[in-house]
This record gives structure tokens, C-alpha cells and sequence, in this order.
């Protein structure tokens, strides 16, 4: 299997949650590098709600695609909770999705 039997269990649970309230899901991860997105979409179901990911991996990415402002990587860290949330929002107000 491409990954570990306990991650793909919990993608499974996160799919059957999100199908069960008729949601929709897009990500945004950086140093995971896309292997989040990977996890989600090595599933079946995935395309019953999973919708659109972003891999910001340079702080140029993390601006430009999820308009993270350049004060904030350089104020508190580009693997900061702030910088996360802030990718996360963006992506979640760009996607029209639920999480």
C-alpha cells in the first residue's frame, strides 16, 4: 500500500463524514509537499468530495497562490500556525467548499 493501513483509515473516516453532510474538502499544505492530497485521492469516494488542493510549498507560493501577506511569513515563521491558518482560509474562501 502506498500509505501507512492507520492514515488511510482516517482518510476513509474523514471520507464517510464528509459524505454523510454532503461536504466538500480542499487543501492547502506546504511541506507535506502534496502527500495529503496523495492520501485523500489514493481513496475511493475521493471524488464525492474531495475538490481542489494547493502545495505552497515556497513563501513566493504561499503569497502569490494563497495571497499569505509577506509580513506575516517574515513576522512569525512560513511553518507557523498564523501562515497555516492563513493558508488554510484562503483556500477554503476560494474553493466554495465546506473544510
Amino acid at each position: 500500500a502506498m500509505f501507512p493501513a492507520a492514515l488511510t483509515d482516517k482518510v476513509k473516516q474523514l471520507r464517510d463524514k464528509m459524505i454523510a453532510e454532503n461536504a466538500q474538502l480542499a487543501i492547502a499544505e506546504s511541506c507535506t509537499g502534496g502527500l495529503l492530497c496523495a492520501a485523500v485521492t489514493s481513496i475511493d469516494g475521493a471524488s464525492e468530495f474531495f475538490r481542489r488542493g494547493y502545495v505552497v510549498y515556497s513563501n513566493h507560493a504561499k503569497r502569490d497562490l494563497l495571497g499569505v501577506p509577506k509580513f506575516m511569513i517574515e513576522e512569525y515563521g512560513q511553518a507557523s500556525p498564523e501562515v497555516a491558518r492563513a493558508m488554510a482560509q484562503t483556500a477554503l474562501d476560494r474553493s466554495n467548499v465546506h473544510y
